[in-house]
């Protein structure tokens, strides 16, 4: 259950700071802005994907049976799409921000831990 909540406030993070980075994007129409927005939303999306696939890997994971894979493949792909993206559109999309943009999420997730321990140690 704590898992859920987790999620939901890193989802929570992660769309407050979408908000913020497509307002800053509209109106100075900013390549970095761009590639940490849309770093932003795929950082999200394998960071649901890795999620998901803990949750199954716990419920699958039982001795004597075919021990379920994680899908380090799909978040690669995806992250690789963003480069893809990147590459693609450089007049856009700002490659570095798009990298900074994929570790966001990560950083919300600390964060999000950091506080949750730190109120159930007092």
């Amino acid at each position: 259950m704590e898992t859920i909540k987790s999620v939901q406030r890193v989802t929570i993070f992660c769309f407050s700071a979408m908000a913020v980075l497509v307002a800053g994007w509209l109106i100075t129409l900013n390549q970095i802005l761009a590639g940490l927005g849309l770093g932003l939303l795929l950082g999200w999306f394998i960071l649901l994907h890795l999620a998901w696939r803990v949750a199954r890997f716990m419920q699958l994971a039982t001795p004597g049976k075919r021990r379920p894979r994680l899908g380090s493949l799909t978040r690669l792909a995806i992250a690789g799409l963003g480069g893809v993206i990147a590459v693609t559109y450089p007049e856009h999309v700002h490659y570095l921000g798009l990298v900074v943009g994929l570790m966001l999420p990560l950083v919300f997730v600390y964060g999000d831990a950091l506080v949750v321990h730190l109120k159930n140690r007092t």
